[in-house]
């Protein structure tokens, strides 16, 4: 995880892989949990970041950690972060086009279900 992209930042962006975090540099505030669990200490140090949002950008087969994630640290804004249409991740993007994404990204609560369709 990329915990010093944090300092400074009142976001923080969540991505599974190096790929993705990397595409995500131009959003600031980009980490990498190094697979789709997020882990307890990697929560903690969002926490003790002092982040207010948090960008969800997992893969699309982690629905049901990112509805854990919805619970987990549903006291701060959380907004989803998708790629576009076309595209199965952010690594597979541009960095311009997953900052396009970032500025458009929806906000999510709780309880809201994540599910993933195919178009």
């Amino acid at each position: 995880m990329f915990g010093d992209r944090l300092q400074g930042s009142d976001h923080a962006v969540i991505c599974e892989g190096p790929l993705d975090g990397i595409k995500a540099h131009l959003c600031r505030g980009n980490t990498v949990t190094m697979g789709k669990a997020v882990s307890e200490a990697q929560i903690k140090a969002i926490r003790r970041s002092g982040v207010k949002k948090v960008y969800l950008a997992l893969d699309p087969d982690a629905a049901a950690e990112m509805d854990r994630l919805c619970h987990e640290l549903g006291d701060l804004e959380l907004y989803h972060l998708l790629p576009s249409r076309g595209h199965k991740d952010l690594g597979e993007m541009t960095p311009e086009a997953v900052l396009e994404q970032f500025n458009k990204a929806s906000r999510v609560d709780a309880g809201m279900l994540f599910m993933y369709l195919k178009y």
